[in-house]
């Protein structure tokens, strides 16, 4: 993989991140803090990429605050203001969970829980478009693993066809 593009993407994710931080409020703190230790999951990578100490510590914290976020997507999908259950929240909190987990629990199935990352970005990017968010806090951590998503994608594909 060019290192050139692991920096420069990396890079772009730290100001996006940067960007919806700066415009979530704190009224919504819990997302403000997914937002800022997804963050930190960027800088694990880059880390763990030039091998320095300590990445592994980092990336943890990153993973833990997605799960965190999952948490809070399936939350708000059954108490919202329509007092409805919206199911695609629903689903991407279950979807984002087990990526995060089957590769914990079943290390031999990690390529099968890399295949979760396509549904979770359709899915982020479905309640992008639909505007199905409940408020600016969670639109924001919605863009923030929808360009998570995409990324993974992408270093995926250059991965596979390189």
């Amino acid at each position: 993989m060019n290192p050139v593009f692991v920096f420069c993407s990396s890079g772009f994710l730290l100001l996006a991140s940067g960007y919806l931080l700066f415009k979530t409020r704190t009224q919504f703190l819990l997302y403000f803090l997914v937002i800022l230790f997804s963050s930190a999951q960027i800088v694990g990578a880059v880390m763990k990429v030039m091998h320095l100490p300590g990445a592994d510590q980092i990336l943890m914290v990153g993973i833990l605050s997605t799960l965190f976020g999952a948490i809070l997507l399936m939350i708000t999908s059954i108490r919202n203001t329509s007092k409805e259950i919206q199911s695609n929240k629903l689903i991407l909190g279950l979807l984002i969970l087990g990526q995060i987990l089957i590769p914990l629990m079943l290390p031999e199935h990690t390529d099968a829980a890399s295949l979760i990352n396509y549904p979770v970005t359709a899915l982020c990017g479905t309640l992008l478009i639909n505007k199905q968010s409940e408020h600016i806090g969670e639109k924001n951590m919605l863009i923030l693993f929808l360009l998570f998503g995409c990324f993974y994608i992408i270093f995926e594909l250059i991965k596979r066809f390189h």
